[in-house]
């Protein structure tokens, strides 16, 4: 392609002159996810998406003062049920003023049990372009970009595209 494309999955078919039809497609066509770090609050472990290849991954950049990034806790919590050691969700606050403090509190709130924390020095905003809140990021077990969104992104598109991830669509 002469083009940069959108991450995602494209189709590709041949046909003609009696040909059967030909199909392939690609995943993380844009290439390999950028990493980037953050300080997972429970634990005060850095992290990096790349720790977690080999599992789905679902970057959700946000912030706990964000409307629509709490209105996404539930989903997520059912996601990462639902999907429980194919799925991981890394939550990284990159719009706080005390991200420590507020994070706590969101923690408690809505019962976050995965990695959650807040970017270093906007490494997380500066690798997807993005100062946007929220953005979700979707890297493949192979650590491949599969899908951004800026904006709130339902649920049953979430499990969409990770069933493609992994191939149980």
């Amino acid at each position: 392609f002469a083009y940069d494309p959108e991450p995602g999955t494209y189709a590709i078919s041949v046909t003609g002159g009696g040909v059967p039809t030909l199909t392939v497609e690609l995943y993380g066509l844009a290439g390999g996810a950028p990493d980037f770090s953050f300080t997972d609050l429970p634990t005060g472990a850095v992290l990096h998406p790349r720790d977690f290849v080999g599992q789905v991954v679902i970057v959700d950049m946000m912030a706990s003062w964000c409307g629509p990034c709490k209105e996404a806790m539930p989903g997520l919590t059912a996601i990462r049920a639902a999907y429980e050691g194919k799925v991981e969700i890394l939550s990284v606050d990159v719009d706080s003023d005390d991200p420590e403090a507020d994070l706590r509190a969101f923690i408690g709130t809505y019962k976050v049990d995965w990695p959650i924390g807040y970017e270093v020095s906007n490494s997380a905003s500066n690798a997807y372009g993005t100062g946007w809140i929220p953005t979700m990021v979707l890297v493949d077990q192979h650590g491949g970009l599969l899908y951004r969104s800026v904006g709130a992104i339902s649920d049953s598109k979430l499990r969409e595209l990770i069933d493609q991830a992994l191939g149980e669509s």
